[in-house]
């Protein structure tokens, strides 16, 4: 299973929670050669489940550039039944971006689509495996997976969360942010390419799930123990190509126009080493 980006392999797209399609543009690399997927996010823009999927400046007239977001799904992926699949992909942060405190980033999904939009509460028909920038360019997973985690999820949160913030858990089902990154070594800078790989072995229902991330060939989160699905009729299903600044807090829309760009995506089955035992980098 191997699916790679191409003008002679496309896909038409399925619509996610919005498709901002005028935020999107083909533009030549700002940093190397050929074109690359740029995205448009308006100044003032955010994006929230609470505001009905965003919010623009009251300023602002014609359309509202926040980001874009839509679901990929490979044929040789979909509906096939699979359980673990590796995406990549390659991120650009214009030179002087603001991150502001934190906006979403392309990662794997499964299920149904539907439930995978906002804080529904549905995590037990589908699960996502976005990233997410935070402030001055901190990263980490940030994953819609079941509540219930090794019997309890509080037992689960207490394991981690106390220990160095691995995983920070909030009190809905909402998203669970796995393996914030802490230190200036291991955050995103503008005006630079940054290789993204994240693994996702879904394991069995309600145990042994696994969610890995590799930035520039570092493995930076190995979480091995995760339940990631209470149903054996999820599985993996495609890319979610989420971007946009975004959650609740106006803080999140406090930026200027500015403009990120995406290349080289490509969905395979081929597992790359991962150390044993969990694994956190920049801690």
């Amino acid at each position: 299973m191997c699916w790679i980006t191409s003008i002679q392999t496309r896909l038409q797209l399925s619509d996610g929670s919005y498709t901002d399609t005028d935020s999107l543009k083909l533009v030549h690399d700002p940093h190397g050669s050929g074109y690359v997927l740029q995205v448009f996010y308006q100044s003032g823009t955010r994006t929230n489940y609470d505001t009905h999927g965003h919010s623009c400046p009251s300023s602002s007239t014609g359309p509202c550039h926040r980001g874009a977001q839509f679901y990929v799904m490979p044929p040789s992926l979909y509906h096939k039944g699979k359980t673990f699949a590796a995406l990549e992909y390659e991120v650009f942060f214009k030179s002087g971006f603001n991150f502001a405190i934190g906006g979403k980033l392309p990662g794997l999904w499964g299920g149904t689509r539907d439930s995978c939009k906002g804080c529904s509460g549905e995590a037990h028909s589908c699960f996502s495996t976005r990233l997410m920038w935070r402030a001055d360019g901190h990263y980490e997973v940030y994953a819609y997976i079941p509540y219930n985690q090794d019997g309890g999820f509080k037992h689960w949160c207490d394991r981690y969360e106390h220990d160095h913030k691995k995983v920070i858990c909030p009190a809905t089902t909402c998203g669970t942010e796995i393996g914030l990154t802490s230190t200036d070594a291991f955050k995103f800078k503008p005006g630079q390419w940054y290789r993204i790989r994240q693994e996702v072995n879904l394991g069995h229902p309600n145990q042994h799930g696994r969610v890995t991330l590799w930035v520039n060939d570092i493995m930076v989160v190995n979480m091995n123990s995760i339940v990631l699905r209470q149903s054996s009729s999820v599985h993996i299903d495609g890319m979610f190509f989420s971007t946009f600044y975004g959650g609740k807090s106006t803080d999140f829309g406090k930026h200027g126009d500015t403009y990120s760009y995406f290349k080289n995506f490509r969905i395979t089955d081929e597992k790359k080493p991962v150390h044993s035992g969990e694994y956190f980098v920049g801690k």
